[in-house]
């Protein structure tokens, strides 16, 4: 896996993402992997209270690479490939969860889900007053990002950590600048 620990390159980003699309209109997971991979490395910049996305980020990447490098690699080319096999194998249980955790359509849906939270959050941030609070603007991405489990989960899950960070006071009252300032969008 790439060193995700380097600067974030928005351009690189970008260049993976539409790279991903090839001329048969199919995904490319290797460089749907590869702009998630920059996606990370803008959430590390971010700060440590955004590591618990990261994080998460992170282990779904490492089950793609498994997988991209294992056994069936073959199959693990693009999305359609991969649900094509998977779906043709039995890999995918629809009817349960538990039975596949690690397939690769389960772990690029949520990827996918993850990436529209990150799209409703940033798009929240740049249009939002500048008192406003990352916290709040990430717990209504989350409800409106949809298919995702709700911020309180039981204890030992870390998503609720940016609300309680918040009510604790950690980000400060002018997060929301900060994180344009961040990302070269302060006013």
């Amino acid at each position: 896996m790439d060193d995700l620990e380097s600067e974030f390159n928005l351009k690189v980003v970008l260049v993976s993402f539409k790279q991903c699309l090839n001329e048969k209109e199919e995904v490319l997971l290797e460089y749907y992997l590869a702009g998630w991979r920059g996606l990370v490395r803008f959430l590390n910049s971010l700060g440590t209270i955004f590591s618990f996305i990261s994080k998460d980020v992170v282990t779904k990447l490492q089950i793609m690479d498994q997988l991209r490098s294992g056994p069936q690699q073959e199959h693990y080319s693009s999305l359609q490939a991969m649900v094509a096999y998977e779906v043709g194998n039995q890999l995918v249980d629809l009817e349960r969860r538990s039975r596949h955790p690690d397939s690769g359509c389960r772990t690029v849906l949520r990827l996918h889900r993850a990436l529209r939270w990150l799209q409703l959050f940033l798009e929240g941030v740049r249009t939002s007053p500048e008192d406003a609070r990352t916290s709040v603007l990430c717990t209504d991405s989350w409800r409106l990002a949809g298919h995702l489990p709700p911020l309180d989960h039981p204890p030992g899950c870390h998503c609720g950590l940016l609300c309680a960070a918040h009510t604790q006071g950690l980000l400060g009252v002018h997060e929301c600048w900060v994180l344009r300032t961040g990302c070269g969008d302060a006013k």
